[in-house]
Formats: C-alpha cells, sequence, structure tokens
C-alpha cells in the first residue's frame, strides 16, 4: 500500500515527503534470502490472508490464533504484525498498545527499534510532532534495513512539519536511499533549502527531479510537480523564456496539465507574446468547465483580446465568460443541494454494494455522483481518500455483522436439531442402564474369572486348547475306541501311531500352556478394566442426563449472548457510519460552496470587464 504524501509550502505546494502507508511485517522472521521463515501453521495462515491483502480476515485469523492456540514459536513476530494490520485500519489506539509494549520490552534491538518507529508515524499522523521526534529519536541503527528509507523520510517529515527546516536538511542531504526514495528526497530537500532562503540550490535540486527519465505514474506525477514548481517560479522572476520551457516538460494530459497550460500562457503573454498565449489558453477553455483552471482560462482569453485590440471578439469571450459562469451556479447551486439531499452518499454506498470484498479499500473508483467532477480535487486529496477509506471499512464491518446475524437462525436450528437427536437417544440410554447388563455381564465375568484361577498346567492342560487341537484330540479318542475293540496282539503299528500322534498333541499344548495362560491373564486384565472404565461411562452417561438441560442452556446463552452484542455492535457501527457520512457531506458542500464563490469572483470580474469594455467602446463612438 503505497500512498504518497505532500505538504504545502506556500507557492510551492506538494512539497512534502512521500510518506507511504505500509503494514509492520515481522523484523526476526525474515531469512538472509528475505523469505518469511514460518514456524507456526495458524501465522502462516495469517500471513498468506496478509500477502492477499485481506487484513480483516488476517487480523481475525490472528485474534483466534492468540485466543485459542498462543503463537510461541514466531517469537514477537505476530505482535508486530498485528499491530501493523490495525495501524492499516488506522486503529492507532490498540497499536500504540502492541508497539509500547515491544518498544520496552526486553527483547531483539531490531524489534525495539521497528516498534518506536512506528510509534513515531502514529504520534506524527495524530499531529504531535514532539512525541514523534522523541520515538524517532529511540530508534536505533538495528532498524531492519527494509524501514530504512521510509524512515528517513518520516525523520524530514517531522522536522519540515515542524518548520525545522535546518535540521530537515541535514537528514535529507545524507538520504543515500533508492533513485525512487532518493528523488523525493530531492523534492523535498528543495523546499527545505527554498524555505530557508537558499533560493539557487534549491531550484537546482528540482531541476534535476524535473529531468528525470522514468515509466513509473508516480514519478512521472512528482517529475510534472517539479517542472510546475519551476515554472511559475521563473514566471514570479520574470524569467518568461524559462517558464515557457519548463511548463512544456508537462504532460498535456495529467493532473498538471491545465497549470501547465494557464502557467505557458501567462508566460508568454507577459512577454509580450499576446497571440501566441491565446493558443494554450484556447486548448484550457476546450476543457471540462468546472476546472478552477479553466474558469480562469474563460477570463484570461478576452483580457489578451483586449491587448490585441480586438475588442469586439474580446466582449464575444466576456459574453460567454459570463454565460458559462451563469451555467456554472446554476448546475453547483443543483449539485450542492443533492448533496444536502444525501445523493453524493447514496453514490458511495451504492459504490460499496459494487465492490463488497475485502479489497475494496485498494481500489479508488469514483462514485457514479452527479457531484463528482467538482469533487474530484477533493477527493483526490489524502486526507480525504484516509476517511473515504475508513468509510467504506465501515461499510465493510456493517456487511460482516448482518452476515453474522443471519447466521444466527442457522446456530439456533443446528442447536434444536441436536437436542432433539440427543433427547430421542435418552430412553434407550435408560433403558439400557435400567436392564442391569452390566451387572449381569460383571457377574459372569466373575464366575470365568474364578474357574481360570484354578487352571495349572498339574490339573489339566487341556483347559487352554485350541479348537484345532480338541479336534485332533477327539478324532485320536475315536480311533483309540477301535483300536480297544480289537485284540491286543492285533494292529500293533496301529497303536503306535496312535501312541505318538497322542503324545505329539499332548506335547504340543504343554509347550503352549505358558504362553496361553499368561495371555488368557493378560486379556482378563484388560476386560476388567473395561469394566472399570464403563462403570466410568456409566456414571458419566447419567451425570450428563441430569446435566443436559442446562448444557443445551449454556449454548442457548451464548448464542443469545453474541446475538445480543451483534446488535450492540451493529447500532454502534451505523452510528457512526452517520457521522462518518455527515464529515463527508459538510467537507464536500464547503468544497462545493468554495469553488461557487471562486465561480462568483470570476463572474463579477467578467462582468466588470465587459462593462468597462462597453463603455471603452461607447466613448469610441461618441468621439468626434
Amino acid at each position: 500500500m503505497d500512498k504518497r504524501y505532500f505538504h504545502g509550502m506556500g507557492w510551492l505546494t506538494a512539497m512534502l515527503m512521500a510518506c507511504p502507508l505500509f503494514i509492520a511485517l515481522p523484523a526476526n522472521a525474515s531469512s538472509e534470502d528475505g523469505a518469511i521463515k514460518i514456524r507456526n501453521l495458524h501465522f502462516g495462515e495469517t500471513l498468506y490472508h496478509f500477502y492477499q491483502k485481506k487484513y480483516f480476515t488476517a487480523i481475525s485469523n490472528l485474534l483466534v490464533a492468540q485466543k485459542r492456540h498462543p503463537i510461541k514459536t514466531q517469537e514477537n513476530d505476530p505482535e508486530l504484525l498485528l499491530g501493523g494490520l490495525y495501524l492499516s485500519y488506522n486503529m492507532s489506539n490498540p497499536a500504540s498498545q502492541i508497539f509500547n509494549q515491544l518498544a520496552n520490552k526486553k527483547t531483539d534491538k531490531s524489534i525495539n527499534s521497528s516498534a518506536w518507529y512506528y510509534l513515531a508515524r502514529i504520534a506524527y499522523e495524530k499531529n504531535d510532532l514532539n512525541q514523534a521526534q522523541q520515538a524517532v529519536n529511540k530508534v536505533s541503527n538495528k532498524l531492519p534495513y527494509r524501514y530504512n528509507d521510509e524512515f528517513q523520510h518520516l525523520r524530514s517529515n517531522i522536522l519540515l512539519k515542524g518548520k525545522k527546516y535546518k535540521q530537515a536538511i541535514k537528514v535529507l542531504e545524507n538520504f543515500s536511499g533508492s533513485t525512487e526514495w532518493s528523488n523525493y528526497a530531492k523534492f523535498n530537500l528543495a523546499a527545505a533549502l527554498i524555505k530557508t532562503d537558499r533560493q539557487k540550490q534549491g531550484m537546482a535540486l528540482l531541476d534535476e527531479v524535473a529531468r528525470i527519465e522514468t515509466r513509473d505514474q508516480e514519478q512521472v506525477a512528482l517529475r510534472d510537480k517539479a517542472n510546475l514548481a519551476l515554472g511559475y517560479s521563473a514566471l514570479r522572476d520574470k524569467q518568461y523564456d524559462n517558464a515557457a520551457a519548463y511548463f512544456k516538460q508537462i504532460r498535456l494530459i495529467g493532473s498538471q496539465s491545465n497549470k501547465a497550460l494557464l502557467g505557458i500562457g501567462w508566460a508568454y503573454h507577459k512577454e509580450g507574446k499576446l497571440k501566441r498565449s491565446l493558443v494554450p489558453w484556447i486548448e484550457l477553455k476546450n476543457r471540462a468547465s468546472k476546472d478552477p483552471t479553466v474558469q480562469e482560462a474563460l477570463l484570461t482569453i478576452p483580457y489578451a483580446l483586449e491587448g490585441l485590440n480586438a475588442k469586439q471578439q474580446a466582449l464575444t469571450y466576456y459574453n460567454n465568460a459570463i454565460n458559462s459562469y451563469n451555467t456554472e451556479l446554476t448546475s453547483i447551486n443543483h449539485v450542492i443541494k443533492a448533496v444536502i439531499s444525501g445523493e453524493f452518499i447514496n453514490a458511495l454506498r451504492a459504490l460499496h454494494l459494487y465492490q463488497q470484498n475485502e479489497n475494496h479499500r485498494h481500489y479508488m473508483i469514483l462514485p457514479d455522483s452527479i457531484a463528482t467532477p467538482y469533487l474530484q480535487g477533493l477527493i483526490a486529496e489524502q486526507g480525504f481518500q484516509n476517511l473515504m477509506k475508513t468509510y467504506r471499512d465501515l461499510l465493510y464491518m456493517k456487511n460482516i455483522l448482518a452476515h453474522w446475524q443471519n447466521q444466527i437462525p442457522a446456530y439456533k436450528l443446528m442447536l434444536e436439531e441436536r437436542q432433539k437427536s440427543y433427547l430421542s437417544k435418552v430412553p434407550q440410554i435408560k433403558s439400557f442402564h435400567n436392564k442391569n447388563r452390566q451387572s449381569i455381564l460383571a457377574a459372569r465375568f466373575e464366575k470365568l474369572n474364578a474357574k481360570f484361577q484354578q487352571i495349572s498346567p498339574q490339573s489339566n492342560i487341556l483347559t487352554l486348547a485350541n479348537e484345532q487341537e480338541m479336534s485332533l484330540l477327539q478324532r485320536l479318542d475315536k480311533i483309540k475306541q477301535t483300536l480297544d475293540k480289537s485284540p491286543e496282539t492285533a494292529m500293533v503299528k496301529q497303536r503306535e501311531q496312535y501312541s505318538l500322534y497322542r503324545g505329539l498333541v499332548y506335547w504340543q499344548i504343554a509347550e503352549d500352556f505358558a504362553p496361553r495362560l499368561w495371555q488368557v491373564k493378560k486379556e482378563l486384565i484388560q476386560i476388567k478394566r473395561s469394566f472399570v472404565e464403563l462403570e466410568k461411562k456409566k456414571k458419566s452417561s447419567l451425570s450428563i442426563l441430569t446435566k443436559t438441560p442446562e448444557y443445551f442452556l449454556n449454548f442457548t446463552n451464548r448464542i443469545e449472548n453474541k446475538q445480543t452484542q451483534i446488535q450492540h455492535l451493529t447500532q454502534k457501527i451505523k452510528k457512526t457510519i452517520t457521522q462518518q457520512e455527515n464529515i463527508i457531506k459538510r467537507l464536500a458542500i464547503d468544497k462545493l460552496r468554495q469553488q461557487k464563490l471562486q465561480i462568483e469572483n470570476y463572474h463579477i470580474r467578467a462582468s466588470y470587464s465587459l462593462t468597462r469594455l462597453y463603455d471603452s467602446l461607447a466613448t469610441v463612438d461618441k468621439a468626434p
């Protein structure tokens, strides 16, 4: 978010440092290659939204994360980022609290310096120059390098605004920033030098800025302003050729083009080149009549024609000027009434409805209002843009609150459905407990456990035989029955095989008896623990059954409380929006009335000149 501020200095308006509005990035989170080191998932999510310029979402996520899952692995980075985010919304009080804590905290000196830097910015924006200077003095050389250019401009800005020009000159003369920032530094240094009567040096620096070669639109605009300042300075010093040369360097289509056309016309006029002065002035006359420079050109054209003794043409142009002023006065009166009735505010609201996403605050689209052509100068002012940004933020917050308000019925419905579902299962739970199945199962377990305790290798190893082994033993028993029915002298080989197989099975069972016994003991212990856990759950479920009404009531109360808070905040936001709209309306009306007074002044001058010219012509006609 790179916005430029300029401070007026007499005839050399717009001469002050370019102070960018940007958000604090973590001072310790950057690696040597400039990448941010992410050590926490929630902090990373916040940065994701931050880099998408979704600052409201970033603030929300960071606050929720700090509340539920405190971010401890990023050191002071979350606080620094949160302070910068608050500052982007002009929330200087919470931002100041965070930066004061960081500034006075025994931590990394780069964090301390960053915090003092932001405190200086906040104080400067509040026009508290003493406090701003005190904060600046506490910034050490450990300030992160990426802040250096902005910090130097802030230092000079504080001094310039405090009219400490000599100190500002020392700061600006030592500036060694990038080409972009160095041009702004030269521009501001020129202003300071001129204020200290070092006119020649100041003009030389302005000349350097006026000659910069760039395609960057902000730099081109700065170059135009430098040429405009040089042009009017030369005009004041009666260096008309130089003035015309400077004015010619300014773009024909740009914020300074109308002033340049007016200036070049005066340069020719003062030099006695009246016909040449008409060329830029007539070009200017054909532009939007609402521009003050165009309105002035309506007077300068007939004035030049009088000098050329083209009095009839001058009369025509004076009459045209008066008609134009009458039209503009009628129009501006209509516009003032429309603004008073709320037309301009309605256009601003409509613009917000068109652009409701979070990035609305980063784009400046002119409202579709009949007042817009008259208020473009006001809208372009940094103070008014800050006012508009706050207004759009308030409208966005109102929409957010309305969205949350609309979610309340859904939460209530969800809670009701959950309560119905829970209550529908209560009879089943009570029935389960009433049947006392747990006691029956526990009794069976104790009976089986008692039997198990009697098992030992001496008693009967077959008690732990598995199903396959028992099946083999049963088959062997049938074979033995068959062998027993035959004479002892018969089937000798079969009897030996039977004894061998039976012995192998018994040996296998006896061999595995110890591990099987250990496994059964382990499973019985686990079953016993499960019974204990089941008992706890039974008690817990019975307890929940008794506390169910209170449980759901707590959620109901929380939803009702949130709904009340949202309603309270909505009313507060609406009241603040109304106050903001009244301020915007008042500024717009004041601006329009100033323009009306200016037009009336031009109208009086044109009427006087017309009368004077008529008298002059009448005197000539009466001459013998």
